[in-house]
């Protein structure tokens, strides 16, 4: 890693990290670039100058609310989840390498499960390869699990991942659901672990089983989210 520009809005949040998490200093890397400021601002300032990423996250926070009654409050950072902010992000991914990585809610409430397949579909549309929605058990977060968006910013529709759709929900003859075990195959797996057995036992959630298995996911959520499935 040559370099990374972090971009917080709310200083505090980095003031509070510094003090109470075990990896406050890691803003005292020279690799390291904070920028105080408006991410959605930031993202489209820097593909405007032809700036480009091989990796982009984003973690923002949710882009909307659902009141007691059922009616929808927009809250601050749904401008990260827009059309033409995605746009900015493909656009300052470096061309058939770059990956963007978001924070796309849980598959567990509805209104959640069907902004998931809205972003898979915006995503595809933009130009994004083959984005996928992978999930992580997070216990401070509503139902206990969270998901993200991976999506490559190439348009030749990404690997060779089985999808399971609802047509033949990935069942073989006899009924048995078949197992697709050349799932990811891009990924340099044994890179990957070796990269892992240095990390000393550094990391406390992350491991390459979890890795490979984020993106398995519930039946009817995989049909849902890929268009042919029922919320339910």
């Amino acid at each position: 890693i040559e370099s990374i520009d972090h971009v917080e809005l709310d200083e505090e949040v980095i003031n509070v990290s510094k003090e109470h998490l075990p990896w406050g200093d890691a803003w005292k890397d020279e690799k390291v670039n904070l920028i105080i400021g408006d991410g959605a601002a930031y993202v489209k300032q820097q593909a405007d100058k032809g700036e480009s990423y091989h990796v982009i996250v984003q973690d923002a926070s949710d882009p909307f609310w659902i009141d007691e009654d059922g009616g929808v409050t927009t809250l601050p950072s749904s401008v990260l989840y827009d059309t033409s902010h995605f746009e900015s992000l493909y656009k300052l991914l470096r061309p058939k390498e770059g990956v963007l990585i978001f924070q796309a809610e849980t598959y567990n409430i509805p209104s959640n499960l069907e902004s998931i397949r809205k972003w898979r579909g915006l995503l595809g549309d933009i130009g994004f390869g083959n984005p996928r929605y992978g999930s992580i058990s997070i216990s401070t977060y509503p139902t206990g699990q969270i998901g993200f968006f991976a999506a490559h910013a190439r348009d030749d529709g990404g690997g060779g991942e089985k999808v399971c759709e609802a047509s033949d929900a990935c069942v073989g003859d006899g009924g048995v659901v078949v197992e697709e075990m050349e799932i990811l195959p891009e990924m340099d797996w044994n890179r990957i672990l070796a990269l892992f057995y240095g990390l000393s036992g550094k990391t406390r959630y992350y491991h390459p089983r979890i890795h490979r298995s984020a993106y398995d996911l519930p039946l009817w959520v995989e049909q849902y989210v890929n268009g042919d499935g029922v919320n339910i």
